[in-house]
């Protein structure tokens, strides 16, 4: 058989970390070629200029450059418009067979509608979540909708695909993609990863994250993050924060963080940690806050406590170690106080991740390959 080439499509921190074991597992075939695609965030020092990380060990094919330094929602409209033009240059140059891609991001649009247009069959990753509080939510259901091969993280994800009308034969229960390169790349000692990041050993740790409610943009971010520092004020915590994702609003949010950051010397800021580097942290932490897929979908792994603020993560599967609050400092305040506590740190001691563990690269792998057999 004649080897056939996919084409991996990456713009962001998370999906890059999340989607590397699929990357060196597909590496592994005897049927397929990889190119690189990588782009957006990836390229930006305000997101941490992770092309670097990427760089380590995976070589990269090709870039995609689109992000404008506004965060409205003209600018947004404007980098997608870039994106979708850039990416159609990739796919004018390049030979390739499958496009795979990962998740929610509204740059998929810009992917989508190129490989839709030259008619290369569509591989999606952790399609039919849902994220009510989120444009996220509508991007997956149209990138799902497009996609021919389907590989979400549960049934539930799954029959929900299958209601849009695909067919059964082409949607996979793989469990979640992630947590893989665990089996080869052991956890560190907590004394080793908080001297990495210079952190006080013999004080709790806590990581924050806040993405703005894309579709609520009427929301008070500097208000919202005076009341979450408030509340965390009230204990005595280390604290790491890291950076929103480039969408309407997140300028502001960023601000209001370094702000606060600035008024306590146990608080940190980073654009991007590597999802290694933020495992081990999660893992070590007391809990997580904030709104991002991470206190979802990864802390529940690690029986690590969420504190989810506000509508972004609503209609996600819910783990019994997520506190679910509103925007009120009171109610947060409250939320804090309950993670902490010793019945409800019990309470998850035992509780079973409902999104699967291991071996999701390999399975993923499996599939593909029966698949280019046949087309």
């Amino acid at each position: 058989m004649k080897k056939k080439t996919i084409a991996i499509f990456t713009s962001s921190r998370a999906e890059f970390g999340t989607m590397k074991p699929l990357i060196i597992e597909l590496k592994k075939s005897k049927i397929f070629h990889v190119l690189i695609f990588a782009g957006g965030a990836h390229l930006s020092k305000k997101y941490g200029n992770t092309i670097e990380e990427i760089n380590k060990n995976i070589t990269i094919t090709d870039k995609f450059d689109y992000i404008k330094n506004d965060d409205s929602e003209h600018g947004i409209l404007k980098s997608l418009s870039l994106a979708i033009t850039k990416i159609s240059n990739i796919f004018k140059k390049y030979k390739f067979d499958y496009v795979l891609i990962f998740g929610d991001r509204y740059e998929l649009i810009s992917v989508m509608s190129n490989a839709i247009i030259y008619q290369k069959p569509i591989l999606l990753i952790a399609g039919g979540d849902t994220t009510l509080g989120a444009i996220d939510e509508t991007i997956r259901n149209i990138v799902s909708k497009s996609a021919n091969l389907h590989f979400p993280a549960s049934n539930d994800f799954a029959n929900k695909i299958i209601s849009f009308g695909e067919k059964k034969k082409n949607v996979f229960n793989v469990g979640m993609l992630g947590f893989d390169y665990l089996k080869k790349n052991i956890l560190l000692e907590k004394k080793k990863i908080f001297k990495k990041y210079e952190l006080d050993p013999n004080k709790d740790l806590v990581l924050l994250t806040l993405h703005p409610e894309s579709i609520n943009s009427k929301l008070d971010y500097g208000k919202i993050i005076k009341g979450i520092f408030k509340s965390l004020s009230m204990f005595d915590l280390q604290i790491i924060c890291t950076s929103p994702n480039n969408e309407v609003n997140r300028n502001i949010i960023e601000k209001s963080i370094k702000e606060e950051i600035k008024k306590n010397k146990d608080y940190y800021y980073y654009k991007s940690l590597g999802i290694y580097n933020f495992h081990n942290l999660l893992n070590n932490s007391v809990f997580i806050i904030g709104n991002s897929s991470s206190g979802i979908m990864e802390a529940p792994f690690f029986k690590v406590p969420t504190i989810n603020i506000g509508n972004r993560q609503k209609g996600r599967i819910r783990h019994k170690s997520i506190i679910d609050t509103s925007y009120k400092q009171e109610d947060i305040t409250k939320a804090i106080k309950k993670v902490r506590s010793k019945a409800f740190l019990k309470g998850i001691k035992k509780m079973k991740y409902k999104l699967g563990k291991f071996n999701t690269s390999l399975k993923i792998r499996n599939i593909i390959e029966k698949y280019a057999k046949k087309n």
